[in-house]
């Protein structure tokens, strides 16, 4: 792939995101629904209780590829999640060990891992044939 002068791409240390101990084992997710959970003095017992429109104020944190001002507006101030923003943000890993790639550089940070960059960064592909080992 060729960027756009100015692109940003970001790597991680896995080879493919789902592996990462945010994902892989659900701890993000199990996390969210503790986080979620009816207050003690709740009439709804249970998230699976809980009315239709406060199911679907968290639904879009289930869906992958949220922009940061979708996730402003569900989280920021005078969001549906806001009471929930600052717990949930202090379990959220995924990008600490995330490493800027220097276009520059002969190698990528990690060598082996996922690689993002915005939608819209890369003005021409290429097919690269991988030497045979």
């Amino acid at each position: 792939m060729h960027f756009k002068p100015g692109a940003i791409a970001l790597q991680i240390a896995e080879p493919d995101a789902k592996e990462h101990r945010d994902i892989k084992p659900n701890q993000l997710r199990k996390t969210l629904f503790e986080l979620l959970k009816p207050h003690p003095n709740s009439p709804y017992p249970s998230w699976a209780s809980q009315p239709l429109p406060l199911k679907l104020a968290a639904a879009p944190l289930f869906l992958p590829v949220l922009s940061r001002e979708e996730l402003d507006a569900l989280l920021g101030a005078g969001g549906p999640l806001a009471n929930i923003a600052d717990q949930l943000r202090q379990q959220v890993g995924f990008w600490n060990s995330a490493k800027l790639i220097d276009f520059s550089a002969a190698a990528l940070p990690y060598g082996v891992g996922e690689v993002f960059f915005e939608a819209g960064s890369v003005e021409q592909k290429e097919l690269v044939e991988m030497p045979s080992t």
